[in-house]
């Protein structure tokens, strides 16, 4: 989260909206941490980002909303370590971006 709002931040993009599939990544960006938990760093680093000179929101989307994302972690093993962006999005990910352009509904998997 921490580096996509800096990139985002840095390509002049003041209108965020972070869609993220963990609550708990959520519930720690939008509420008040102690200072000793162990992520705090990092935490605290995502809190000046969101709450900077822009219009920035987090909120939580289950997993199903989130396919492309989901994609894209599969593939982090094939890449090299680091940020990779990507001009033009990879051909295994252009169907699921389709899909998401026009709202396609996915059924969401509860467990028994």
């Amino acid at each position: 989260m921490f580096w996509g709002l800096s990139l985002a931040w840095d390509a002049g993009i003041r209108v965020v909206e972070i869609e993220c599939d963990s609550i708990v990544a959520v519930d720690l960006n939008n509420n008040p941490t102690g200072a000793n938990h162990p992520l705090s760093n990092v935490i605290n680093c995502c809190k000046l980002k969101i709450h900077g000179d822009w219009n920035c929101v987090v909120h939580h989307i289950y997993r199903e909303m989130n396919t492309a994302a989901d994609a894209l972690a599969a593939m982090c093993a094939d890449l090299a370590p680091g940020i990779q962006i990507f001009d033009l999005p990879p051909t295994s990910l252009i169907e699921t971006l389709a899909a998401d352009a026009i709202g396609t509904s996915r059924p969401r998997l509860l467990p028994l």
